[in-house]
């Protein structure tokens, strides 16, 4: 852990038990005085305003205690500390990290730990216990438990090498002739806060807070309260907590720092309820600083300043559970960096923010006494900072800009610009000045920036940007709200240039323009495919639901729209109203153009590259491609509002994804060796982007079985998924197969080939066979046949048959067949004979028509019969086998005479010899 590294010492758990018996009471008679007090001063301690708080001159001559019993007296050895009445100030340090001139100099090393072992001490209940046990405690570690409620009575300082723990349930309060700091810790020592109050009790005090630290100081249970201040000159002393130096170190794990409040805020500036300076450290991992109220020209309820070297830079961690919410300030809950216009031209170092998780929410950045530029509800990032934000939530805060957060380099603000000053070597390398801010996770949601007052009043409800070091590529951004312009994010001028990633721009609602981007005349607007953004499905009521970019005459700056958007889906643009300017206006209105119908959407508009002129369009995008651009999402831009760019606004420059990087596929279409061109049919191909099915081509003969789909992601920035395509529907009787993607990076190709070939099919066969019957039939006449397949694909040689687009012709005679072998599969077939019923034939046939099935043989027959003398149909007892002659008619009639008169004599015999009769005669 950090915070354990820089505390270096760990706490050890023990006691100091220092009874100075009972308590000396003040005297609450303040008319008495002694001859040696004749009138009150300003040392004792009265004031007329606190008649609760009694005179504390105790006269050393007519009132001297027995030894033991005088409180005021300092301990064995020492000196007693300064008279401290109110308004004197306590010893304070001056900035930096060496201690005050007249307060004790911090150790360069911690000192070794007391030899001695220091008593236990379970209780303190007086001011005197307490600084006794801290002062005995030097050079070890003590942890002391404090009970009921302990006036502070003058500066408690912990040294070098000494760690001191404050647990119970007390409260270490502020007395009203107290003004000064409670605690002082130097350089090398620590305070841990683990369970007492320390309370300001709202007395008003010029200038000073709680605890000023050199070392480190840990906030795990407790409460850091009640600061009035008034103002003063010293910067550091005033906050409830104050880290000042590499070596300082604020760690709160719980606990709450809370209702301090600064007042005259002509007197007041660079103030936070905590600060860190000069290097220091301030990590929020728990506990809440919540309700403090700053009236102070520059403030915020956690500030952070770098240090006064280019090399030394402060931080603030914030994670877990930590909150900083409901806090009211000139920037509302955290303010990084240093608005000091004399500072910016010093070698000043940054002041480094990130956030991973925690809460910051329901601040209030507020102007006071004539001060007005109220920015940065949430978080303000103002000049010498740098601010990253992985996780945590910025929530509900309001301020005039960037409500959310608001980030400024100065660049502009500060005239260098118009100067022609050089940014990159002026500005960055040589001023130390980013105003940097990187959103990569997090949620920034339900902030409002409010006002329409002057410059960007009323701009970026989620956030603000006037930097040219701003990425936003993860995170939310959501449900934030403008009253001009940029309900989620707003871009201030030229010449800042805003980064964007892997963004879903959708569901923002604009009043007048622009429900998704609006764009002043002053901006470039990019939407590449790479990396780049889904703008879809947003709303505007008078033009525009996507995009607008207002037009200008003479207009310099350029709109880029790719005609693919983030994954790789096709997006289609259309006009959607249009925009004018009307005199002295430079944000546009909506003129009289017919609004987009899906029923009627007009022209499709392609190529929308370095445009000059106005648009306000309309996105149409597949399911598909939703689909596909929701997957590759990783920042969203959604649900906010603003009477201009409900999502984003700009009077800058906007660039989503990578320019310059897209990619084209080029698929081509091979046929093999062996498939006639009559069974080279056209096909369509899909584009498809892992299991998201796109747009599509059609490759057929005309264009040489080749085509391109352009303006695709590089594939390398898709992950998992893979650049392919699919034909559909795939040829009958074909299986396709796809070569592996070659992807050529120097060219910006990806190359597929498709491959259609023919699938084995199953096959059967078929059989004709033919009979000629009756006593005039030709045995040796050529009967003519013809088979028609409904396949006419079928050509060549097919067994003993010659086909010709699926039909084929051959001559039978009588006990001959022909058959055709390797017939597809499921293939009707019809069988005709040409001379049927010709020539006094009766022509019947079986099996003439059917299906060819999968390994069988279909069997056609056809018979002939003609008899001479009695032209009859033969019964089907007198056709043959098939292939064997038929048996003439007049022999048939002889024999079957000849055995029906050999049965009845055989019978009359049998009769008579035996006395046979039928078995039912009478």
């Amino acid at each position: 852990m950090r915070a354990a590294k820089r505390i270096g010492a760990a706490f050890a758990v023990m006691a100091l038990l220092l009874h100075t018996g009972s308590a000396l009471a003040l005297d609450a008679d303040t008319s008495v005085c002694c001859p040696h007090h004749p009138t009150h001063t300003e040392s004792c301690g009265y004031r007329s305003e606190y008649p609760d708080q009694p005179c504390t001159f105790v006269c050393p001559t007519c009132q001297s205690l027995p030894a033991g019993e005088d409180e005021h007296a300092p301990p064995a050895g020492e000196s007693a500390p300064p008279e401290t009445g109110a308004g004197a100030a306590a010893p304070l340090p001056s900035g930096t990290a060496s201690a005050p001139a007249d307060g004790p100099a911090p150790a360069e090393q911690p000192a070794s730990p007391a030899q001695s072992v220091i008593p236990a001490q379970t209780e303190i209940t007086t001011f005197t216990q307490l600084k006794s046990a801290i002062d005995a405690a030097a050079g070890s570690s003590a942890v002391l438990s404090l009970s009921g409620e302990i006036y502070m009575e003058e500066l408690l300082t912990i040294p070098a090498g000494t760690a001191v723990t404050l647990q119970g349930g007390g409260t270490l309060a502020r007395d009203a002739r107290y003004t000064g700091l409670f605690f002082l810790v130097q350089k090398g020592g620590a305070l841990n806060i683990d369970g007492i109050t320390l309370d300001g009790r709202g007395l008003a005090a010029s200038s000073n807070g709680l605890i000023c630290s050199y070392g480190a100081v840990a906030l795990n249970t407790g409460a850091l309260q009640g600061i009035h201040c008034l103002g003063g000159s010293s910067n550091y002393q005033r906050s409830a907590v104050s880290v000042v130096g590499l070596d300082a170190t604020f760690t709160m794990t719980g606990g709450q720092i809370r209702d301090n409040t600064y007042t005259q805020p002509r007197s007041n500036q660079h103030i936070g309820a905590v600060m860190a300076v000069d290097g220091a450290t301030i990590e929020l991992s728990g506990g809440q600083i919540t309700q403090n109220t700053l009236e102070a020209s520059i403030s915020a309820a956690v500030v952070v300043f770098g240090g006064t070297d280019k090399e030394v830079d402060s931080h603030l961690y914030i994670s877990g559970d930590a909150q900083i919410t409901d806090n009211v300030a000139y920037n509302g809950g955290v303010l990084l960096g240093n608005s000091n216009a004399s500072s910016l031209w010093s070698d000043l170092g940054l002041a480094v923010c990130q956030m991973d998780g925690g809460l910051i929410a329901r601040n209030t950045a507020q102007g006071f006494g004539g001060y007005t530029k109220n920015y940065g509800g949430g978080v303000m990032v103002y000049y010498h900072a740098d601010f990253t934000m992985n996780g945590g939530q910025i929530l509900q805060n309001t301020g005039k800009m960037g409500a959310g957060v608001c980030v400024t380099d100065g660049f502009v603000e500060s005239g260098a610009y118009a100067a022609g000053w050089s940014y990159q070597e002026l500005w960055i390398e040589k001023y130390n000045i980013p105003g940097a801010f990187r959103l990569n996770g997090g949620e920034i949601s339900g902030n409002r920036a409010i006002g329409g007052g002057t410059g960007d009043e009323g701009c970026g409800g989620g956030i603000y940007i006037a930097s040219n070091q701003v990425t936003l590529s993860g995170g939310s951004i959501t449900d934030n709200s403008a009253g001009r312009q940029g309900g989620g994010v707003y871009v201030g001028c030229v010449p800042y240039v805003l980064h964007v990633y892997d963004a879903l721009i959708t569901d923002n609602t604009a009043e007048l323009l622009g429900g998704g981007l609006w764009f002043c005349p002053t901006g470039d607007a990019t939407n590449a495919v790479t990396n780049g953004g889904a703008i879809y499905g947003n709303r505007a009521g008078g033009a525009g639901d996507d995009f607008v970019a207002v037009p200008q005459t003479g207009k310099l700056y350029t709109t880029n729209l790719a005609d693919r958007m983030l994954g790789g889906g096709a997006v289609s643009w259309y006009r959607d109203g249009g925009v004018e300017l009307l005199d002295g206006d430079q944000l546009g209105q909506p003129d009289q153009t017919a609004r987009f119908d899906p029923q009627d959407p007009g022209q499709r508009l392609t190529d929308i590259q370095n445009s000059t002129q106005g648009h306000a369009l309309k996105a149409v995008v597949s399911p598909a491609a939703q689909q596909l651009a929701q997957s590759r999402a990783k920042l969203y831009i959604t649900g906010n509002r603003a009477p201009r760019g409900g999502g984003v606004g700009s009077n800058g420059s906007v660039i989503i994804g990578t320019p310059q990087q897209e990619y084209t596929l080029q698929v081509r279409k091979v046929w093999p060796d062996g498939v006639l061109p009559a069974a080279q049919a056209a096909v369509t191909v899909a584009l498809q982007i892992g299991d998201y099915q796109l747009d599509t081509v059609v490759l057929e003969q005309k264009n040489s079985w080749q085509a391109t789909f352009t303006q695709l992601p590089d594939p390398a920035t898709l992950g998992e998924l893979q650049v392919q395509v699919l034909e559909t529907p795939v040829p009958d009787g074909f299986a396709p197969s796809y070569s592996q993607a070659v992807v050529d990076e120097d060219a910006k190709t990806i190359s597929i080939t498709i491959t259609n070939t023919p699938l084995p099919t199953a096959t059967g066969s078929l059989t004709v066979e033919k009979t000629v019957a009756g006593t005039g039939g030709e045995t040796d006449r050529d009967f003519t046949f013809v088979v028609q397949l409904s396949d006419t694909a079928v050509s060549g040689v097919y067994g003993e048959m010659l086909f010709t687009g699926g039909k084929a012709q051959f001559t039978l005679r009588h006990g001959q067949r022909c058959t055709a072998t390797g017939l597809p599969a499921g293939t009707t077939y019809r069988v005709t004979e040409a001379e049927a019923d010709e020539d006094g034939y009766r022509t019947t046939a079986t099996g003439d028509s059917g299906a060819i099935a999968a390994g069988q043989m279909s069997t056609a027959v056809f018979t002939n019969w003609r008899d001479s003398q009695t032209p009859r149909p033969p019964a089907e007892t007198e056709t043959g086998s098939p292939g064997s002659p038929a048996t003439g008619g007049s022999v048939s009639a002889v024999l079957l005479l000849i055995s029906a008169v050999a049965a009845g004599s055989l019978l009359l015999l049998y009769r008579r010899r035996w006395g046979y009769r039928p078995k039912h005669s009478k």
